[in-house]
């Protein structure tokens, strides 16, 4: 019997100090899991469509504030916009929405009497990570269903 408890003890020790090995990364890994920092989530927005100034010269604003926000709650800024649509007016950020939220947005200035078809790409930031958006118009008629 001597013999067989010779050769059973170190192989019970070796197992017994894997499991122990095994538990403690375990406990390890489970600790820095939950003790990490949560990721960085990227704002969100919803496209914001509006009507283009009634004459040439006319400024409509856009409100693209209130279509903006931050999963993580963290402030978001209007950082750019541009017209990627017909070349029938001015576009310019009005407030960057450092004045609160939602208060960002834009400014259109139609400068042509020729219709056509506006899309306003904007982008906001929460800081580190941005989105990017849309804003629609247009003053092109119809077709004639004549």
């Amino acid at each position: 019997m001597a013999g067989f408890s010779r050769w059973v003890r170190p192989w019970r020790v070796a197992a017994t100090t894997g499991l122990v090995a095994v538990a403690a990364a375990g406990v390890l890994t489970a600790g820095g899991e939950a003790g990490a920092a949560t990721p960085n989530l990227r704002p969100i927005c919803n496209e914001r469509d509006f009507s283009l100034p009634a004459s040439v010269g006319g400024s409509v604003p856009v409100p693209v504030g209130l279509v903006a926000a931050d999963p993580d709650l963290d402030p978001v800024r209007l950082v750019s916009v541009f017209n990627a649509g017909s070349n029938i007016g001015t576009v310019a950020i009005s407030n960057s929405g450092a004045s609160g939220p939602g208060t960002a947005a834009l400014t259109f200035t139609l400068t042509s009497s020729t219709p056509g078809t506006v899309d306003l790409l904007w982008t906001v930031s929460d800081g580190s990570l941005t989105a990017q958006c849309g804003s629609f118009a247009s003053n092109v008629p119809p077709p004639d269903n004549g």
